[in-house]
């Protein structure tokens, strides 16, 4: 969790996302949450985070038993980003209009993408999808609309994840 040069890589992402859209952050069977701060205007100071500052975020989520334990980068109404510490198999979901990129640190597990999502007991699962085997340096672009799952962790699985909507289609940043 405390190498610092995949977290420097996952800010490069940040960026990138936070120049790709807005976001509805409503979903219809939930209640309305507050409205997430709008993220800051272009030209803006940049957002730091120390690794101490997301070690301790990140001790206290797990001390709490947090399955995923987070340790929250920034959220806004643009985007998502979280430090995620998994040590057990969650449901699988698909985020109506969210691209999501996770950016593996340490450790491995196997990763589901496509197929079709379905109840298994209490949990979600996904039937007919891809699997693969992810771990360190890895790199997976989830598109909206995925089903997307880990399957299988491995001990644990440390990544950064970063969640946007991208409602500007045609234009390239610069």
């Amino acid at each position: 969790m405390s190498d610092l040069i995949p977290r420097i890589t996952a800010a490069a992402c940040l960026c990138a996302a936070a120049c790709l859209g807005s976001v509805n952050m409503l979903k219809a069977t939930e209640a309305p949450a507050p409205a997430p701060a709008p993220a800051p205007a272009p030209g803006s100071p940049a957002i730091y985070l120390s690794n101490r500052q997301l070690a301790d975020v990140m001790r206290a989520s797990i001390a709490k038993g947090s399955v995923p334990a987070l340790s929250q980068i920034s959220s806004t109404d643009q985007y998502f980003i979280n430090e995620v510490h998994r040590t057990k198999v969650t449901g699988a979901s698909a985020h109506p209009g969210w691209t999501e990129v996770h950016i593996v640190l340490a450790g491995s597990g196997t990763f589901v993408t496509g197929g079709e999502i379905k109840a298994l007991g209490n949990t979600k699962i996904i039937e007919g999808g891809v699997s693969r085997k992810v771990g360190k340096g890895d790199v997976i672009i989830v598109p909206a609309n995925t089903p997307h799952w880990y399957s299988k962790i491995d001990g644990s699985l440390d990544a950064i994840e970063v969640r946007f909507m991208r409602t500007d289609a045609g234009q390239t940043p610069q």
